[in-house]
């Protein structure tokens, strides 16, 4: 007898995508900083897909700056595909984001982009 599975990859997010609410979008002048709330990667799998949500406009001067976000004191890069660095041109502001990560390698990779503000 063999054993056959349906699904021979690991599952993620097996109860939905859950949505983040960025608390604030700042610049401190070297980063744009989008902080969340305390604990959220604590209640996360290792690996999987969430949409942050952000409220506020983009910061004036942040188009170049990268992205980090800020949770229990954590920075963590946001990165595009192959490693460079998020900036304000990907995030522009308000709107619901598609980012994957990994708790085990650090990683948020953004996976969908803003459209440019007007």
């Amino acid at each position: 007898m063999f054993s056959f599975s349906f699904f021979p990859f690991p599952y993620s997010n097996r109860n939905g995508i859950p949505l983040v609410a960025g608390r604030s979008f700042i610049s401190d002048g070297t980063n744009l900083i989008i902080t969340i709330g305390n604990n959220v990667f604590s209640r996360l799998p290792n690996r999987g897909i969430l949409f942050l949500k952000i409220d506020s406009v983009l910061p004036t001067g942040g188009e170049t700056l990268p992205v980090v976000i800020s949770s229990n004191g954590e920075i963590r890069p946001l990165v595009l595909a192959g490693g460079a660095n998020a900036t304000g041109t990907q995030i522009t502001g308000i709107g619901v984001y598609q980012i994957f990560y990994d708790k085990c390698s650090n990683t948020l990779q953004l996976m969908t982009v803003g459209e440019p503000a007007a």
